[in-house]
């Protein structure tokens, strides 16, 4: 009898914020990658920026050009979902902000909403990927008690509070590497934030 002990690896990563890319730290990454060969790869979210479909936007995000944004976020994704034998793309909040449009939207925006979603759901099937929406309940991946997902809170203490809520998890969403720990039984759970991979500074909230 021949006995195999199978391990996969993986590589989780978020918020590229499409245009706003550090590209500095993606070219380290896909360096990484190309070395570490993950049998697993998730994206977490906020792959694009979409300042102009935020709720509340003013002047000058509703007349920037988002096209440089959509672009570079296309090109992550694609690239990024090419590794691995598995691959998921978890929505984040900036990216609903497109398919709410495409709930809700009329008109032009809705559209465009159409045209930019069936290009992004191209990307997702071309690279036999599995994509999640944003929300609190039906975007979360459970990897064997592992759950990676966008992120919910934010601020201080927003790891210990997703760690209350999710047990064990990986988290994206509040650009900050962080650790919150939660005593539970039978073992602690913990909450980890994974940074991101845009300029730290933003022109946006």
């Amino acid at each position: 009898m021949i006995l195999t002990n199978t391990v996969e690896t993986f590589v989780d990563i978020g918020d590229p914020h499409g245009d706003h890319v550090n590209e500095k730290v993606i070219n380290s990454l896909f360096a990484f990658m190309d070395d570490f060969k993950p049998s697993i790869v998730i994206h977490g979210g906020d792959n694009w920026n979409l300042r102009q479909l935020r709720k509340g936007a003013g002047k000058e995000d509703l007349e920037a050009d988002m096209q440089d944004d959509w672009d570079a976020g296309k090109d992550f994704l694609s690239r990024y979902l090419s590794y691995g034998k598995k691959r998921y793309f978890l929505r984040g909040n900036h990216d609903e902000r497109l398919w709410d449009v495409l709930k809700n939207g009329k008109g032009e925006s809705l559209e465009l909403a159409r045209r930019l979603v069936a290009e992004a759901d191209a990307i997702v099937e071309r690279r036999e990927a599995q994509m999640f929406p944003y929300d609190s309940r039906l975007g979360i991946l459970d990897l064997d008690g592992i759950r990676t997902l966008h992120g919910y809170a934010h601020g201080v203490g927003a790891a210990r509070k997703l760690a209350g809520i999710y047990g064990t998890c990986i988290f994206h969403h509040t650009h900050s590497m962080e650790v919150g720990i939660v005593e539970k039984w039978p073992k602690p759970a913990i909450a980890t934030g994974t940074g991101c991979l845009c300029h730290i500074d933003q022109d946006y909230n």
